[in-house]
């Protein structure tokens, strides 16, 4: 069977390391992490599981040097796949490792690309933003084949998802539970971090992580409501397509969506 790689990138996750480990432990055959200063506990959690097989420790905030460094300790153990997530970043339960099996195994495709859903307030709920369509429907995360050109852009601050991966990739409606909004005082310290390493978006990250939502809407487990999550995604897809459907009509006119 190919083996997959698991990357992680965390400081101070304390809330979220023992259920990433949980789930992330039974998807992947290894994990590797760079801890960027943890103090709350994190860095011993993960020295103690067994899926975790080497960890990093930096100093000072820098997302593109961590991630750099962590895809570098991922390749030293030769994966045939990998997988970069957040800490505070969970796949639904039906997103199995034999689903990840199969996945692995098809020849043509190279990337899985994955929608997060931010959660809020209980763990029962997750946000919709009218007004952040590309955030609430695009497409942020990716299970990619090992490949010599991959890298992560040595960028400061916001440097992205995993860059050079080349073939085709495919949408799948396996969700991820982004629970970055869901404990007021780690959404009040991750915002904190980012005005400060970045000052002049300030108003930015504001609006970003202290706004109200649009909505709140239930979450599901696909073997709760089926039929419920199966509309959900259809609509998700749909807007999805007709966006970028869109996008691209207005690029040939040349005008820039906002």
């Amino acid at each position: 069977m190919p083996k997959l790689v698991a990357l992680v990138r965390v400081k101070d996750g304390i809330l979220f390391v023992r259920e990433w480990l949980d789930v992330m432990g039974k998807l992947a055959d290894e994990i590797v992490a760079v801890d960027n200063g943890s103090t709350d506990g994190t860095l011993e959690i993960l020295r103690t599981n067994p899926k975790v097989v080497e960890i990093a420790q930096t100093q000072g905030f820098d997302e593109g040097r961590d991630k750099i460094l962590v895809y570098e300790m991922a390749r030293k153990r030769n994966p045939d796949w990998c997988i970069w997530l957040d800490i505070d970043e969970i796949f639904e339960k039906r997103f199995t490792r034999e689903v990840i099996d199969q996945l692995m195994n098809t020849k043509k495709i190279t990337k899985y690309l994955f929608r997060r859903f931010d959660f809020i307030d209980d763990y029962q709920h997750f946000i919709f933003y009218f007004r952040s369509f590309a955030h609430c429907f695009g497409f942020s995360r990716t299970m990619w084949k090992e490949q010599s050109t991959g890298f992560f852009n040595n960028v400061y601050i916001h440097n992205g998802d995993i860059q050079g991966i080349t073939g085709k990739a495919r949408r799948l409606n396996y969700r991820l539970k982004h629970y970055g909004y869901v404990d007021a005082d780690y959404t009040k310290r991750k915002t904190n971090t980012y005005i400060a390493v970045d000052p002049g978006r300030k108003n930015l990250y504001l609006k970003h992580f202290v706004r109200p939502p649009s909505a709140k809407l239930n979450w599901y487990e696909y073997d709760e409501k089926p039929k419920l999550v199966e509309a959900q995604l259809f609509f998700y897809n749909t807007v999805y397509h007709t966006l970028r459907i869109t996008y691209k009509i207005l690029k040939q006119f040349g005008i820039k969506p906002r």
